[in-house]
This record gives C-alpha cells, sequence and structure tokens, in this order.
C-alpha cells in the first residue's frame, strides 16, 4: 500500500501532537532499517517480503516466533525448576522418614535406604 507522507503526516502532526518534522524522521527511521521505501517525495509504501506479504506482516509473524521462542525458553526454565524442587522434596521426605524410622523402629529393623540383609556401618 502507497501511503501519502504529507496527508499522513498531517493527520499524524495533528492527531499525535508533534512537528511534522518528527514524522520525516520517523519514516526516515523506517527507511533506514527497510521496513518502508520512498516512492517518491512524499510518498512511501511497505517494503514487501514474500509473495504478498509487507514486511509489517513480516516482522507480525517474527514477534510470534520470538514471543514462541520466548514461552518455550521459560517452559523449559520452570520444568528445570520444578525437577529440582521434586528432588528436595524427596530427599526431605526421605531424611523425615529415616528419622521416624530410627525413632520408631529397634536396632535389628531395617531403616529405609539400607539393605535389610546387610548390617549398617553403625552396627
Amino acid at each position: 500500500a502507497v501511503v501519502s507522507t504529507q496527508s499522513t503526516g498531517n493527520y499524524a502532526c495533528t492527531k499525535l501532537g508533534v512537528a511534522k518534522r518528527r514524522i520525516y524522521d520517523i519514516t526516515n527511521v523506517l527507511e533506514g532499517v527497510g521496513l518502508v521505501e520512498k516512492t517518491t517525495k512524499n510518498l512511501i509504501k511497505w517494503r514487501e517480503t514474500k509473495e504478498g506479504e509487507t514486511d509489517e506482516e513480516s516482522i507480525a509473524e517474527k514477534e510470534k516466533q520470538k514471543h514462541t521462542t520466548l514461552l518455550q525458553s521459560e517452559i523449559y526454565s520452570l520444568q528445570l525448576q520444578e525437577q529440582h524442587l521434586d528432588k528436595q522434596i524427596i530427599g526431605a521426605l526421605v531424611q523425615e522418614l529415616n528419622l521416624i524410622a530410627s525413632d520408631n523402629c529397634k536396632e535389628n529393623q531395617p531403616v529405609l535406604g539400607t539393605n535389610p540383609g546387610r548390617k549398617s556401618s553403625s552396627n
């Protein structure tokens, strides 16, 4: 789509309450990064990338991909945290069970985590 910076610029200046020069600065930056191209002095258009796709659509797709990658990374990080917490919980439960078993069991009864056929080295 071809856009006239003259009419769009005036509308944007009024709507945003900024000087016309700022609108030209913005269009120059967009042109500098390859998002738009000037067709004449006061006309600009979005550059097309893939067949029929404008840079605006391409940018939106890249943002979606970036967001998806970020979410996947966050999921992976949360899974690692969950595994770490699971190990801590299991370790704490084993310690508690061992304390309960050592307090309530006779000396010859096995304690969780030991081989019942072998005497522990502390015996």
